[in-house]
């Protein structure tokens, strides 16, 4: 793989800086980021297709007629990742929140779907959500192995392989944590594939829910 930090953006420690860091509370967020095979309205020119504002939260079952009509209203293919393309986008994650100095206290990368439980910064959860999708999708673009690499642009661009929006939750005590990180780290066992394990998790101690 190459190197990830060549895939890094390089503005977004400038856009959190103090001021902004005044503004978002101290809480342990969890995340679910999906890619562009679920739910669907309307597709964009340069996007798979966008996502409707409103919908079931990530814990709630999916309405399975919506789901497949959405499918066939996608511009391209639904994105499902191999193990190769999972491995590559968990790796960038996980140098993306090394970068922001946040801990990672579980992760799943999943066929269409990515589970990530993360420690408390000062950045907001809809813009870490969407760093981590901007330097995964660097670091598959990189590395030849992003879902829609064959139609990739003049200036380097690709089609989204991402959702526009994930799904960010605030989790404010040590159960809840525990809770959601014993479920992330059984997710993949539904896919019939065996737990993940990444270098860049570290153990969830209670006490750790403030930023040093």
């Amino acid at each position: 793989m190459k190197s990830v930090a060549r895939c890094a953006p390089k503005s977004f420690a400038k856009r959190c800086g103090s001021t902004h860091q005044q503004m978002v509370p101290l809480r342990v967020l969890t995340m679910y980021l999906p890619t562009v095979s679920r739910r669907v309205v309307e597709p964009s020119p340069f996007t798979s297709r966008r996502v409707a504002k409103s919908g079931p939260s990530a814990c709630q079952g999916h309405d399975r007629p919506r789901r497949l009509a959405a499918k066939k209203a996608l511009l391209r293919p639904a994105v499902i990742f191999n193990g190769h393309q999972a491995k590559c986008a968990a790796i960038a994650f996980g140098a993306c929140l090394a970068d922001l100095n946040i801990a990672c206290w579980a992760c799943a990368v999943l066929q269409d779907h990515v589970h990530l439980v993360v420690g408390p910064s000062r950045i907001h959860g809809d813009e870490l959500t969407a760093e981590l999708k901007r330097w995964a999708t660097r670091a598959l673009v990189a590395d030849g192995l992003h879902p829609f690499q064959s139609e990739q642009d003049e200036t380097g661009r690709v089609p989204k392989c991402w959702q526009v929006n994930g799904w960010p939750v605030w989790k404010y005590t040590p159960d809840q944590v525990r809770g959601t990180i014993r479920y992330v780290e059984v997710n993949p066992l539904k896919e019939v594939k065996p737990r993940q394990v990444w270098p860049f998790v570290v153990p969830y101690t209670e006490g750790s829910e403030e930023p040093s």
